[in-house]
């Protein structure tokens, strides 16, 4: 019994050496000589970054209590203003857009009279191109210049021919409030500069509080603040009218002459909005809004003109509808 467990053992272990041994020259032939064996490392997937050229779109649907333009009330009754647009980012080098926007006057005495609902006296087209001048490494910060043109058509509205506008604006990002400063310079029929000046915030209710509840993040609350500058020449004439000149006339009800208002501040609107995201691409806002006209020959122009749209100081809003691609 012995001889057979000590032949056994034998066996087994001349087994062993030459399954060792042949495998030993096996990895010498595979490997080159002075090199050791290595566990085989796996590869490094290299992902590619998605562009960033994509193709926006949108419809907003804003109606208001008062048309208001460049901090002015045009129109003291009930407006319905939409708007298209388009804007094609490429690869973060700059982008291109355009938009059709309308004004629709809803409540006028004549035109009820006329039997028709509304009707559409202004449409506006505009195209740009713009770009991120700077932007911090977290995207907190950026600055962003836009340059576009902007043409002006008038329907049903006297002494008000159709007008171009080239414009500039810099924009200022951040986390606390976003600052931003466009100058417009017309160019056809007149040649008028202006310039506007603004501050804006938006909050994300879920973010602002710290929650992940679904409700509170659809809710967004924000404000805006812009200030005019006018050219008395043309744009603050045309906001709030000429002022009288000379000595008042009883029998024909009017002064010998007119002047036209100095260069200066014209007026400033405060904004507020609370906005609802009722889905992925659709938002319903609510705005109120207060316009006031700030420099005092704005004031006397708004006195002495004969037209009753033309208010110093007015509370207005309405309701917004937005739907972006």
């Amino acid at each position: 019994m012995k001889k057979l467990m000590f032949a056994f053992v034998s066996a087994l272990t001349l087994s062993l050496g030459a399954f060792a041994a042949e495998a030993a020259g096996a990895l010498e032939k595979a490997q080159p000589p002075g090199e050791t064996a290595q566990v085989a490392e796996e590869p490094e997937v290299e992902v590619e970054e998605e562009e960033s050229s994509f193709f926006s779109c949108g419809v907003d649907l804003d109606l208001f209590s008062a048309y208001i333009w460049r901090n002015a009330v045009m129109h003291d009754e009930l407006v319905f203003q939409p708007a298209v647009w388009a804007e094609f980012n490429v690869n973060d080098w700059f982008r291109i857009g355009a938009y059709v926007w309308q004004n629709w006057d809803m409540t006028t005495y004549r035109r009820q009279t006329a039997g028709v609902p509304m009707v559409m006296n202004e449409t506006d087209y505009g195209v740009y191109i713009g770009r991120s001048l700077w932007e911090s490494d977290d995207g907190e910060y950026v600055l962003d210049l836009e340059i576009g043109n902007e043409f002006f058509t008038y329907r049903q509205i006297e002494d008000c021919p159709n007008s171009y506008e080239f414009y500039i604006k810099l924009r200022f990002d951040n986390p606390f409030v976003g600052v931003y400063g466009q100058y417009s310079q017309a160019y056809n029929p007149v040649v008028a500069p202006y310039f506007e000046l603004g501050l804006n915030k938006e909050i994300n209710i879920g973010e602002a509080f710290g929650s992940e509840s679904d409700f509170l993040n659809r809710w967004t609350v924000g404000a805006e603040w812009s200030l005019s500058f006018a050219s008395g020449k043309y744009f603050t004439n045309y906001l709030y009218g000429s002022l009288p000149q000379g000595e008042y006339d009883p029998e024909l009800e009017e002064y010998e002459d007119e002047r036209n208002m100095s260069n200066g501040i014209g007026g400033t609107t405060l904004k507020g909005v609370v906005a609802y995201q009722v889905c992925d691409h659709f938002s319903l806002g609510l705005m109120i809004a207060y316009t006031a006209a700030l420099s005092g020959e704005a004031i006397e122009a708004i006195n002495y003109a004969e037209n009753g749209n033309l208010y110093k100081r007015l509370v207005w809003g309405g309701i917004q509808a937005k739907l972006d691609f």
